[in-house]
């Protein structure tokens, strides 16, 4: 959809190159081409058609690394309100808004649901449902026809954030639901249309995070996003909740600072194709910085050699199962056992677990070896290395370093090396 002339006129003014108008392969097909047509792409061009339409849906749907879909969640607002919301929970409240989370019911899948957050809002035993795939779609079109006939609507207006997930869904598992779009939006790029319409210097490529558009917005901290705590069905209202701050904001786009809070907030590392990894954690080191610096480790891993299981499937479950003890750092040693069914796409099957003392290594060697997970295994923890012939080294390494460090303070002092003519007429034949 090209730009019209006052927002190639707003674009003009705040000195920001005008956003890409290229059109995806989805969308040229003949099937999808006329929902392309429905796409709302700009921030004039959205408080254009709140004048017209009173009938929003949101829309959020989980998935698995492997496409699989884990939680669907919607949300329905009838009407924005007179002024911006700040807390999540009085919005939920005061707009009266109606939300439903499939979860979609699957052995591996409840494995990836199990750490997310419960309903802060309003919990009740008829939002949440949990559903095989096969019933997705006519759950999903049940709550539509459910709006339809409890608010008298006919156009609905889809809203979602960064919806190339949602939308590979419907195409593949739910395609009755495109006749229920009369409209769509992705909010993601136009909440950075708006910081940059403000004057405010961004780079055009970063689109915002949830949680960064939340911090932009103000919103108290408790209710963002992130990387773990949080359902389709919160992320479904957190997305009204952002749409109805775009019907508040002038035309002229509001300061929201969204690349300096992107530095000030870690950000989730992504795979190649778009989906989020599981962040590693705070304690992460290299296992080489580990063998330098951290005397005191022992090796954790299972007993029968296999991938970790899934309490310690990775550094952060680690870190977290084990908070109780004062653990100073965590390595990645060793490939997994490729016969294990949970091995593919897992990188380590051991640990280097590091302490400051020997007796806090001592107590969590004593404490957790041949110590039984929920899943049946038993883990395996031994200590490495003597810690004296670690300190030895350690030493030695910080000799060597202060000897380097002393070699080329003299070579500056004694401009040694520094002058190549001088050098080549003193060279003898």
């Amino acid at each position: 959809m090209p730009l019209d002339s006052s927002t190639a006129s707003n674009y003009q003014a705040a000195g920001i190159p005008q956003p890409s108008t290229r059109i995806p392969d989805w969308a040229r097909t003949r099937k999808y081409r006329s929902l392309w047509a429905r796409r709302i792409s700009n921030f004039t061009a959205l408080k254009s058609h709140m004048q017209t339409t009173t009938a929003f849906v949101s829309l959020d749907i989980e998935s698995h690394p492997d496409r699989r879909i884990t939680e669907i969640g919607m949300a329905f607002l009838s009407s924005i309100g007179h002024e911006r919301p700040v807390d999540i929970k009085d919005f939920a409240k005061n707009h009266n808004v109606s939300f439903r989370c499939l979860k979609i019911r699957s052995q591996e899948q409840k494995k990836e649901n199990r750490h997310r957050e419960h309903f802060k809002w309003r919990l009740q035993e008829a939002t949440i449902q949990e559903i095989d795939i096969d019933l997705a779609e006519a759950k999903m079109i049940e709550f539509l026809e459910y709006i339809r006939e409890t608010f008298d609507v006919q156009h609905l207006t889809f809203i979602g954030f960064a919806m190339h997930v949602e939308f590979n869904s419907i195409f593949h598992r739910m395609p009755a639901v495109v006749q229920y779009i009369s409209a769509w939006v992705d909010i993601q790029p136009i909440i950075g249309e708006v910081d940059r319409l403000a004057g405010t210097p961004t780079h055009y490529g970063h689109l915002p995070s949830m949680s960064v558009a939340m911090a932009g917005f103000a919103f108290e901290k408790g209710y963002q996003a992130t990387s773990f705590k949080h359902c389709a069905g919160n992320d479904a209202v957190r997305i009204l909740a952002l749409f109805t701050c775009l019907a508040h904001t002038p035309t002229s786009g509001l300061r929201l600072r969204l690349d300096q809070l992107r530095e000030e907030r870690p950000q989730t590392r992504q795979t190649y194709n778009g989906f989020k990894q599981m962040r590693k954690g705070s304690l992460l080191k290299s296992k080489r910085f580990i063998q330098e610096n951290y005397p005191f480790r022992a090796i954790l891993c299972m007993q029968d050699g296999k991938c970790p299981g899934p309490e310690i499937y990775s550094p952060l479950k680690l870190e977290k199962y084990f908070r109780k003890y004062s653990i100073e750092a965590i390595g990645q040693d060793g490939p997994h056992a490729n016969s294990h069914p949970e091995a593919e796409n897992r990188r380590c099957g051991r640990y280097l677990v590091c302490f400051n003392s020997a007796d806090k290594l001592a107590k969590f060697v004593d404490d957790n070896d041949q110590r039984a997970l929920k899943c049946g295994r038993k883990l395996r923890v031994v200590e490495t290395n003597h810690p004296s012939e670690q300190v030895n080294n350690r030493k030695d390494i910080a000799s060597m370093r202060q000897k380097n460090k002393e070699n080329r303070e003299k070579v500056r002092e004694d401009g040694l090396g520094l002058d190549f003519i001088s050098n080549m007429e003193n060279m003898v034949i």
